[in-house]
């Protein structure tokens, strides 16, 4: 009879346990642990040559995981991301025989190794993220990111796979996009330029008019479906931004000088000395979703 008790209340105590959930407080440690576990993976492989690979799933999940991220991490996260953008951090992304295998990348110079587009519009995206929440307080420069995203625009007028989630014909050796979610370029360019100019505390009024004046003018080689959504942000940067209307007069100039259209930077290029003349080409386009849209454009800066 003892014996018969006895097993009961093993059996009872089994099920207890089978049956009892973690307090809060176990979660909470349980949850803080894994992601320090998972931000110490990420750091090793952002520090890591020999993980090269493995650079663009961890660019997204900085990104989409950065409101988690300690504030005391971001100083030197933004360190390796501008060495990565730039060409500092050393990436093979060529084969064995020394090709680029016909990768579509950017560089920094002729010296400076070459970096495929998208890995580049990651390191700019994550960076954004991280100072869109919580370190939006912090006092940190984004001018080699905003730059490097104004240089990079121009190149991908041209990019065939722009609007592309994959690169299909990149080889073991080479910086694949395979592991790297399914944003597009041209999804990359427009993430980074929303949080840029609508996440964020407002920005100087010479650098959102030499971005829209960017936009614009690459809008004319663009697809049509990313012309669209790009005449659509730069409306949103009208409606913003009102004094950018007065660059749709090719009359009257609000600066002195010229415009200077070759200049990587967009603070100082000058852009209200120029005026939107590429409205005039895209009202003719042969599509007409984007005639609509430049329309659109017309009608909100005479409004």
């Amino acid at each position: 009879m003892k014996k018969a008790q006895k097993r009961n209340k093993d059996l009872v105590k089994d099920l207890e346990l089978a049956n009892a959930e973690y307090t809060r407080e176990e979660k909470e440690k349980f949850h803080t642990e894994t992601l320090k576990l998972v931000f110490v993976t990420y750091l090793r492989v952002l520090k890591n040559q020999g993980h090269k690979r493995l650079l663009p799933a961890v660019l997204e999940g900085l990104a989409k995981f950065s409101h988690l991220i300690s504030v005391d991490y971001f100083n030197d996260l933004l360190v390796l991301l501008r060495r990565i953008m730039t060409g500092d951090h050393v990436l093979d992304v060529g084969g064995g025989d020394g090709e680029h295998n016909n990768l579509d990348t950017v560089g920094s110079g002729s010296t400076s190794p070459r970096l495929p587009v998208r890995l580049s519009l990651l390191c700019v995206v994550t960076a954004f993220q991280l100072l869109s929440g919580q370190g939006e307080a912090l006092n940190l420069d984004l001018q080699a990111f905003y730059t490097h995203l104004y240089a990079v625009i121009p190149d991908l007028a041209c990019h065939p796979t722009l609007e592309a989630p994959h690169q299909s014909h990149a080889t073991n050796q080479a910086i694949t996009t395979q592991a790297a979610g399914v944003d597009s370029e041209a999804d990359l360019l427009l993430k980074a330029l929303e949080i840029l100019f609508f996440k964020r505390e407002r920005v100087p009024m010479d650098r959102a008019a030499a971005f829209a004046k960017r936009i614009l003018m690459t809008c004319v080689h663009f697809p049509p479906n990313v012309t669209v959504k790009c005449i659509a942000l730069v409306r949103m940067l009208v409606t913003k931004y009102s004094r950018l209307d007065q660059l749709l007069s090719s009359t009257e100039t609000l600066s002195s000088g010229i415009y200077h259209l070759e200049l990587p930077d967009p603070d100082l290029c000058n852009p209200f000395a120029s005026c939107m003349w590429e409205i005039h080409a895209l009202l003719k386009h042969y599509h007409p979703k984007v005639r609509e849209e430049t329309r659109a454009l017309l009608r909100q800066c005479k409004n």
